[in-house]
């Protein structure tokens, strides 16, 4: 890789999760100059999320939260669940979403 290119993508602050452990998310992409969270999840659907700052989207990608209901995830309160995260931070949150994205 030349050393420009290697500059450029210094800058680039755009993170891909491919290797998410989740029964309900597949996939993260967070851009950190425009906040959005694009979520891909295990039935192929996309969600992107408006003003995510880096600090919710750590806790998410780590899955900080423990699941409050009990099924093939495993029993309530299994830690840490990136499912449980994204409902803990983001729908509980009240941050904006729309349907489709890319990753």
């Amino acid at each position: 890789m030349d050393l420009e290119r290697i500059k450029r993508l210094h800058w680039l602050r755009v993170f891909i999760n491919d290797d998410v452990i989740s029964t309900n998310v597949k996939r993260l992409k967070w851009d950190s100059e425009t906040n959005e969270l694009v979520i891909q999840f295990q039935n192929d659907r996309y969600y992107t999320y408006s003003g995510v700052p880096e600090a919710i989207y750590n806790n998410i990608e780590d899955g900080l939260a423990g699941t409050k209901t009990a099924g093939e995830w495993g029993p309530i309160g299994k830690f840490p669940s990136v499912g449980a995260a994204v409902h803990q931070f983001l729908i509980e949150g009240g941050f904006q979403y729309r349907r489709g994205g890319r990753i």
